[in-house]
């Protein structure tokens, strides 16, 4: 019913977002240092009108309220704190972390649309990561272009006239910061193979690594993306002939490509495809 009648405004959001200390309707000590205001962190014509009160039930609240042409603007928004599970990095960005309610509306039907985003705020609990103490839910797969952004890249180093001694592969992954909390599961990795398709006879060959790990929220201030990589390496290939590398997972897993391998440096012992690090 709610979505049915904030479907008839020109526009309507309810998501999660952040606002500086000053801002930030249950602020207690964040906010620290009276003599200037913070940069804001939200876009809104700086000449809105801005309100602070309380629901009859204690929640702080933060809104602002302008118009648009013939438009009336509201953005509203609560606490709604981001809880790091433990011996997790805990960015301190993330506990200014606010629901929002926004909505953009003819002036007539203010009242109405009005009544049911404080009935949204009101109502709204929080759960798993936004209750302190409490272990959190599963998080959703990360999204390409919506809750992260990937790139991935094949590489080597080559001193002048030999091999390189090691190839390596990796994936950085560039949360959108947008504190939308997700996960990379993968599975992400490489197949090396001769140019007939044939798997290589090397140590670890496929290699896929599943899950891979949590992207982090937005870590600086202001707004900036975080990054989760996953790098491959692979050493001392004795072999003949070209080889190719397959992806395996997104983006565009599938087809193979010639690469330049490492070179061997010890005949006696394996080629080896091994993970070299999961950086946060």
């Amino acid at each position: 019913m709610i979505e049915n009648r904030l479907a008839q405004t020109l526009d309507r959001v309810v998501d999660t977002t952040y606002l500086e200390a000053f801002y930030q309707p249950s602020s207690g000590g964040l906010y620290r240092d009276s003599s200037s205001l913070p940069r804001t962190a939200m876009s809104r014509p700086r000449s809105d009108p801005q309100a602070r009160g309380r629901f009859p039930e204690g929640r702080g609240w933060f809104r602002t309220d302008g118009r648009d042409g013939r438009w009336w603007l509201t953005r509203w928004y609560v606490s709604w704190p981001y809880y790091c599970q433990p011996g997790q990095r805990c960015p301190d960005v993330l506990a200014m972390r606010a629901l929002r309610v926004a909505f953009q509306v003819d002036p007539a039907a203010l009242p109405q649309v009005a009544g049911l985003a404080e009935g949204l705020l009101r109502s709204a609990r929080p759960i798993t990561n936004a209750v302190d103490g409490r272990p959190h839910a599963p998080r959703p797969d990360c999204l390409p272009g919506r809750s992260m952004n990937a790139r991935r890249l094949a590489y080597s180093s080559s001193p002048a006239g030999r091999g390189p001694l090691v190839s390596k592969f990796s994936w950085t992954f560039l949360g959108t910061a947008n504190l939308v909390p997700c996960a990379i599961r993968g599975p992400l990795g490489v197949e090396l193979v001769d140019g007939s398709g044939r798997r290589l006879e090397v140590q670890g060959n496929p290699l896929a690594v599943a899950p891979v790990g949590d992207l982090p929220e937005s870590r600086r201030w202001p707004r900036e993306a975080s990054s989760l990589e996953l790098t491959l390496k692979w050493i001392n290939w004795c072999g003949q002939g070209p080889v190719h590398l397959r992806w395996i997972g997104e983006p565009g897993s599938g087809g193979t490509a010639p690469i330049r391998p490492p070179r061997c440096t010890d005949a006696a012992k394996p080629s080896r495809l091994s993970v070299e690090r999961i950086r946060r």
